[in-house]
């Protein structure tokens, strides 16, 4: 078979859309053509002057230091939407592992749905 027999056939190109796409090729081009070492070199130059430029305006933080990947030890607490769904999984979770239990069946056990459903929502 032929390259041409394997694709799949489309309605030809109308001449706007070959057109525009022509345009968006082009204009592609021309931002590949600055983006250079030599521009970025430039760029880069030019943050490393604003920000010491505007060193006096900086705000020093004091205290605790900020990091970035602290291994979550400035972690946010946990919801109580997050801590409700915790405790439903670990009492179905106890339930199933609990062979004398089948029988039992919790009183009241959170719809996960709905609770996906509310902090969708939310």
């Amino acid at each position: 078979m032929t390259d041409t027999a394997t694709k799949k056939k489309h309605a030809p190109e109308s001449h706007k859309t070959r057109k525009a796409r022509e345009k968006l090729l082009e204009t592609f081009k021309k931002q590949d053509a600055q983006i250079t070492h030599e521009a970025l070199q430039a760029t880069l130059e030019k943050i490393h002057q604003w920000i010491s430029d505007h060193n006096d305006s900086r705000v020093t933080i004091k205290g605790k230091p900020i990091r970035l990947f602290a291994q979550n030890q400035n972690a946010a607490e946990t919801s109580k939407k997050v801590k409700e769904f915790a405790q439903m999984l670990q009492q179905s979770h106890a339930i199933s592992n609990n062979p004398f239990a089948a029988e039992k069946k919790p009183e009241k056990l959170l719809d996960p749905s709905k609770l996906l459903g509310a902090a969708a929502h939310s």
